[in-house]
């Protein structure tokens, strides 16, 4: 099985790998919480420079979060679809305020 999200280090850079690309790297909620988590392990290792973020493919980088599962999660699951978005824009707030420089490469 494929990973869709992979962590690696190159040097003094935390790397990022969205491994979605035939749904343009939407992001699923476990890939938010994946990220989030290892995000915060980077932050205070001093080893980590920066952060390097890409998406797989030539169509996109990453078209968003994966409306597709919460539309087919509801109406049975409106928690799923509530923490979805909290994790979700807890995550977009950590990047913003990020203490070490977060570059997306986007080709």
């Amino acid at each position: 099985m494929t990973e869709d999200i992979i962590f690696s280090r190159e040097g003094v850079a935390g790397r990022v790998l969205l491994n979605r690309p035939k749904v343009l790297n939407v992001l699923t909620h476990e890939m938010i919480l994946k990220l989030q988590a290892q995000l915060n392990l980077w932050a205070p290792d001093d080893n980590v420079k920066l952060i390097i973020i890409e998406g797989v493919g030539e169509k996109a980088f990453c078209a968003g979060g994966d409306i597709r599962a919460l539309y087919n999660s509801r109406p049975k699951n409106e928690e799923f679809c509530a923490s979805f978005f909290a994790d979700e824009y807890r995550l977009n707030m950590g990047i913003k305020s990020y203490p070490k420089p977060y570059i997306s490469i986007m080709d």
